[in-house]
This record gives C-alpha cells, sequence and structure tokens, in this order.
C-alpha cells in the first residue's frame, strides 16, 4: 500500500494528465457527433424546404390555370342569364341559348389532386419535427384548405350534375349527333309545358353561375395563401 501511495505521489500530475485527455476526447467526440447530426438534419430540412416549395410553386400554376378555365365559364355563363332576363327575351331565345347550351367540364369538375407528394412524406415519416411550430402550423394549413375546398367543390359538382340528370330526363342539352330539322332533333325539342322548361333552364343555367363563382372564390384564396407560404419558406431557407 505504501508502495502504491509513493507511486501515486510522484506520478499524479501524469495520471491526472491522462484522466484529463480521455475525458477531453470523449467530449470531443460527442461534440463531433452531435456536429454531425447537426449537419445532416439541416441539410434534410433544407432539402424538405426545396421539395416542399416545389410542390407548392407547382400548385399556383395549376391554380392559375383553373382561375382562366373558371372564369371563362362564369364570362360564358354570365352571358346566358343576361339574355335570359333580357326584356327582350322570349320564349324562342330561351329554346335556343338551350339548343346550344354547353358547359367545360373541367371547369365544373375543379380541383381534382393538389401536389402533395412531400406533405405525404413529411407526414408518414414525422419529419415535421425539423420544422418549427409556425412553419408546421402554416404547412398543415394550406393542406386543410386545400381539404376543404375539394370537399365543397365535390359536393358543388354534385349537385350541379344532379340538376344536369333532372333536367335532360325531360329536356335536352347540346346534341351533337342529331342533327337540325332532322326526325330525333325536332322530337327531342318537342317542349310540352313552356314555363316548366324555362324555369328548368334557368336553374341550370343560375346554378352554374353560381358554382363558378364559388370556384373563384376558393381558387383565389388558396392561390394568395400559397403564395404566402412560398414566401415565407424562401425566408426559412435563408
Amino acid at each position: 500500500m505504501k508502495k502504491i501511495l509513493k507511486i501515486l505521489k510522484k506520478k499524479w500530475a501524469e495520471y491526472i494528465i491522462e484522466i484529463l485527455v480521455i475525458i477531453i476526447g470523449i467530449l470531443l467526440a460527442l461534440f463531433l457527433d452531435n456536429w454531425n447530426e447537426n449537419i445532416t438534419l439541416k441539410t434534410e430540412r433544407k432539402n424538405y424546404l426545396k421539395t416542399l416549395k416545389s410542390d407548392l410553386v407547382r400548385d399556383t400554376v395549376m391554380l392559375n390555370n383553373y382561375l382562366e378555365i373558371t372564369n371563362k365559364e362564369l364570362i360564358k355563363s354570365q352571358l346566358i342569364d343576361n339574355i335570359i332576363f333580357s326584356e327582350s327575351t322570349n320564349f324562342d331565345t330561351i329554346v335556343k341559348l338551350a339548343k346550344s347550351y354547353a358547359f367545360d367540364n373541367k371547369a365544373v369538375s375543379g380541383i381534382d389532386e393538389y401536389h402533395t407528394s412531400t406533405f405525404k412524406i413529411l407526414e408518414s415519416t414525422g419529419k415535421f419535427e425539423l420544422f418549427n411550430d409556425d412553419l408546421k402550423y402554416k404547412v398543415f394549413e394550406i393542406y386543410r384548405l386545400q381539404n376543404q375546398i375539394k370537399a365543397d367543390q365535390s359536393a358543388f359538382q354534385t349537385s350541379f350534375y344532379d340538376r344536369i340528370g333532372s333536367y335532360i330526363q325531360k329536356y335536352r342539352i347540346k346534341e351533337p349527333r342529331a342533327k337540325e330539322g332532322g326526325y330525333v332533333f325536332n322530337l327531342s325539342w318537342n317542349i310540352k309545358d313552356e314555363r316548366e322548361f324555362v324555369v328548368a333552364f334557368i336553374d341550370l343555367s343560375g346554378f352554374r353561375t353560381l358554382l363558378m363563382f364559388q370556384y373563384l372564390d376558393g381558387y383565389k384564396n388558396i392561390l394568395q395563401q400559397t403564395k404566402d407560404l412560398i414566401t415565407y419558406l424562401d425566408d426559412q431557407e435563408n
């Protein structure tokens, strides 16, 4: 025991230095591990920000396209409405409008899917934890709004096609196969109840106008919020 104490007295400084070297080595290794992990997380976060922004930019292109289509459809629908309620309009005018009645199916159907691939990956992998709470809220709010608009459009679309279905049970819409003046054409337009026909056509045309207004409001709303989020993501990348 005395021999051990003598050795410790002679080499205590050397032992302390060795212990300190070991401790420093361990701390340095931990620091490097944390540093590498932070670099990896920052890189991963930056990549997700880029792909998320890319999805949103594609959404803005799509939304602008649908805004244009829907606005054109609204103008056509309003033109029909203006003619319907013109003082000079008579039964023959309504029949003429009905014979040429057509609608853009793409405008009526609306947007089926947005670009959500990055969002779905972030949600399924738990990688949303790479983002701060404010960014997570903004991203989830955009996708909540997208789903809400799709649900609203689906409901309006169903109502419109229900009206189309009820209308064509008694009356015709534009039929390219039936030549004007032919037997099928004349039979299709043999309208017995003038009032019932006019009311049905006004309802169909008016609902299409309402449909386009609703779609435009939804598109404009989500387009602006999408642009705001893209600007926010740009700030996050810098």
